[in-house]
């Protein structure tokens, strides 16, 4: 039986992002020591992180303090080994070229972190392995690259970091169908989507095979739109056991997760969403309003006498039509 921890897109950064507070970092890296406790608590054999350790693509803006304060994450996780694929985060320019200048670089130098090469399939615990890393082109034959031999004999695992989805809606960016790569390994474990899917066991599609797709999301809560404000951080506590060719899958609620109010910056979103809206509905009433100068000083007047205008937003106006 083998012991999985799945955490993922961590995004650790020295600087928060936009309209995150100043301890961004830290509330990270609280959740990552809650994830050391559940490996031990578990016993895991691995913790597998499906990358995006790193926020920033430039090593330069990611401290050396940072850096080692990862590597220390790393050593609490002993006896569990750590096994990561890089996401598109942890690497520059779309290459894996530049990892050994990179932040993520630096987990070589551990002994418990177990070594994969991208694309590359390799046997460790009993279990074929096959990690697909965060580029924004998968070469050709990748999902298919695990023999047929092996399949049969081993349970496979594919560690990605990749667009996933397991809907059939359009998405305004290339994705990957669970149907391209079903039956391509038993298990898909993956990261890239900060938003959480159910567990999905696949049915048999097109005489391919089953495979179970596994997401917790990620760990992190970088953007204050969308999703990031209502989920609740967790990871998937994952067993195979090799004899039965069972998977066990349990996501697992982080508790070491403050509240949004504590996290973002809400009153100064708030505040730009508000002046957003007040500003396309100034745009709006352009287009009913009839104008009687068409000189550059009569409009300013104009925008004057609106008495409902907002001072923000009829400066902002004044602005942009005397730089126009």
């Amino acid at each position: 039986m083998l012991k999985l921890l799945q955490v993922q897109d961590s995004h650790l950064a020295d600087r928060p992002p936009s309209r995150r507070t100043g301890t961004y970092a830290e509330d990270i890296l609280v959740k990552m020591a809650e994830v050391s406790e559940l490996a031990h608590k578990y016993k895991v054999d691995a913790v597998l992180h499906a990358g995006d350790i790193f926020h920033q693509k430039s090593a330069y803006r990611v401290s050396h303090d940072l850096t080692n304060r990862v590597l220390s994450w790393v050593a609490d996780l002993i006896p569990s080994r750590l096994i990561a694929v890089p996401g598109n985060h942890d690497i520059k320019d779309d290459s894996l070229d530049t990892l050994y200048r990179q932040p993520f670089g630096a987990l070589d130098s551990m002994p418990s972190v177990v070594k994969f090469q991208p694309y590359k399939v390799t046997k460790w615990k009993d279990i074929v392995w096959l990690v697909v890393p965060g580029v924004s082109k998968v070469p050709e034959g990748v999902w298919e690259s695990v023999p047929k031999e092996l399949k049969e004999k081993y349970l496979t695992v594919i560690l990605a970091h990749q667009p996933i989805v397991l809907d059939d809606r359009p998405y305004p960016f290339d994705v990957i169908s669970w149907r391209q790569i079903v039956g391509k390994a038993d298990v898909v474990l993956w990261g890239h989507k900060h938003a959480a899917d159910d567990v999905f066991y696949s049915p048999d599609w097109n005489g391919e095979g089953r495979t179970v797709f596994v997401n917790p999301g990620g760990i992190s809560r970088c953007s204050v739109a969308g999703d990031d404000l209502r989920r609740e951080p967790q990871v998937a506590y994952i067993e195979l056991d090799q004899a039965t060719r069972k998977v066990s899958v349990e996501y697992i609620k982080l508790k070491n997760v403050k509240p949004i109010d504590q996290v973002y910056l809400l009153d100064e979103y708030q505040a730009e969403q508000q002046k957003e809206e007040e500003i396309d509905t100034f745009l709006e009433s352009l287009t009913e309003t009839t104008f009687d100068y068409v000189t550059l000083e009569g409009l300013l007047a104009e925008i004057n006498n609106m008495k409902d205008l907002d001072p923000e937003v009829a400066e902002m106006a004044h602005k942009l039509l005397q730089e126009a």
